[in-house]
């Protein structure tokens, strides 16, 4: 006998076409001889349990029906039964598969189909599922109220880490304000102080720089004074320079022209 080993459990609601609400427990294996996960599919309607296996070779007939490959209608047959999918881009369509349900005196066909657009739907498959007696839905409900202890339990652990993360989060956040606000206060301080200092120091540059200008003034105006009083020298000391040149003033004029009035003279009587 081969050896199972529980891969994945779901719990789940469906409806069908007609409006009814039903409760799929799916529980998925595997087993060394198949690569195909098998399904033990249990269809629940509050009162009455009906179950079917879905092996190998009925996962091999059912692709074969529906012209998809058997690797890719394992994953859609996971996705119809197992995982809740939501159609995306259309808000009229609610969900990407479709359910019906006929029932029979000891058994009921459960189908499934995909839903491609508002009056589109692809068939993907149909199975037979047997009533199952008391002894049996008693089994079903234990396995199905240990899963929902299970899931209870993590989703309780979950929610406490959660909470726990939240508190945590909520502590860093506040200690994050307080951080902001000591940081701005000191930033205010710091920019004021900082302020302070170069205000006095372009105070003291600004005095400096009066300083300068004043002294540069002074030496300017010391300057023009200077040049004023070299050029009185010069024109004084250039008129007593040339004043024994002047007409009538220096007795070496007068002699000068009188040599020259004596050779022009000279000049004349040598002429023939």
């Amino acid at each position: 006998m081969q050896s199972q080993t529980v891969y994945k459990e779901c719990f789940r609601m469906i409806e069908t076409v007609n409006g009814n609400t039903y409760f799929l427990f799916t529980v998925q294996t595997k087993t060394k001889s198949y690569t195909i996960d098998e399904l033990d599919v249990t269809l629940i309607d509050g009162l009455d349990h009906w179950n079917c296996k879905i092996e190998n070779e009925m996962l091999k007939s059912l692709a074969s029906q529906s012209g998809l490959c058997l690797l890719d209608y394992a994953e859609v047959l996971l996705s119809a039964l197992c995982d809740e999918i939501t159609a995306e881009g259309n808000d009229d369509v609610k969900t990407a598969f479709l359910y019906d349900v006929a029932f029979g005196s000891q058994y009921c066909q459960l189908s499934w189909k995909q839903k491609l657009s508002n009056c589109t739907f692809y068939h993907l498959g149909t199975a037979t599922l047997t009533k199952i007696g008391t002894a049996e839905v008693v089994s079903s409900l234990q396995r199905l109220y240990n899963f929902s202890f299970r899931e209870i339990t993590n989703l309780k652990e979950t929610l406490h880490s959660l909470e726990t993360r939240c508190e945590r989060l909520k502590q860093e956040r506040s200690q994050a304000f307080a951080d902001l606000k000591q940081a701005v206060e000191t930033k205010r301080y710091a920019e004021n102080e900082l302020i302070a200092k170069f205000e006095k120091i372009l105070n003291e540059k600004k005095k400096r720089i009066r300083e300068l200008e004043d002294k540069q003034l002074f030496n300017i105006q010391q300057s023009t004074d200077s040049q004023s009083d070299s050029a009185s020298s010069i024109e004084l000391f250039t008129s007593d320079q040339l004043a024994p040149f002047r007409p009538g003033t220096s007795t070496c004029a007068t002699n000068f022209f009188e040599d020259k009035d004596k050779s022009d003279s000279n000049i004349q009587k040598t002429t023939p």
